[in-house]
């Protein structure tokens, strides 16, 4: 073999390492941006996770108060009830004198329809909030998971 081969078979050889090597950095800086990635996406849950923690707390806190609220309201309805109960008792006792009459009842039939209709507008409202926190969630996490779709096409076309 002569000379001028033998330096261009070290030359080819050292253009093979060369390539070699530049390939092992590319998979290297390749491996190392989906190392940064992943843990940028851990930490991305782990800071979705905690938000949705604390609306939940918060949802749960405000159910709490509106359930204290409906309580309240609830133990005085039924206060005034026994309290009307009692008087109709009273009036029959007298012997139906005209104390108790047609319109006490209707009264209190529309006091007992208020507060059904008032129970029924708190939980309507707690349906639309407990909709609108769930689509909320549902909506960032598609959100997410497109912008993870496109990030692992953007590291697929940087190979």
């Amino acid at each position: 073999m002569s000379k001028e081969t033998k330096i261009k078979e070290k030359k080819v050889k050292s253009d093979a390492i060369d390539l070699i090597s530049e390939v092992r950095k590319g998979f290297k800086l390749a491996n190392d941006r989906y190392d940064k990635l992943s843990s940028e996406m851990k930490s991305g849950f782990k800071l979705v996770d905690e938000k949705i923690g604390k609306l939940s707390f918060q949802v749960d806190e405000k159910i709490g108060n509106l359930s204290s609220q409906i309580d309240k309201k609830i133990a005085n309805l039924l206060v005034q009830v026994d309290e009307k109960i009692d008087d109709l008792a009273r009036a029959t006792k007298k012997g139906f004198d005209g104390t108790a009459r047609k319109e006490d009842v209707e009264y209190l039939n529309q006091r007992f329809n208020e507060a059904d209709s008032r129970l029924d507008s708190i939980d309507d409202r707690l349906d639309g909030i407990e909709t609108s926190l769930i689509g909320n969630h549902r909506h960032r996490i598609e959100k997410l998971e497109i912008g993870m779709t496109e990030l692992k096409e953007v590291l697929s076309l940087d190979k």
